[in-house]
């Protein structure tokens, strides 16, 4: 869990690093448009953390029971 959270902020934090790169202080502003940005990184980076904590979770979950499924299969004999 602390791994994901911690994953999740650098994340957004990467992101919003990116938005600050392209920002020009010079144009006019928008109004919420600093709203908007904050709640459109917020939905992208929680979407994607979820996807990938799912997969990471599925992935470790096949990784470690593998060998014991493997195991299990030597001892079956399949059905004649």
């Amino acid at each position: 869990r602390w791994l994901r959270s911690h994953w999740a902020l650098r994340w957004r934090m990467c992101l919003m690093r990116s938005y600050m790169a392209g920002w020009d202080p010079n144009v006019a502003p928008v109004e919420g448009a600093s709203q908007r940005l904050h709640e459109d990184t917020r939905m992208f980076s929680k979407g994607i953390e979820t996807y990938l904590s799912v997969f990471l979770n599925s992935f470790c979950t096949l990784f470690a029971f593998t060998p014991i499924l493997m195991d299990l299969g030597t001892k079956i004999a399949p059905p004649a």
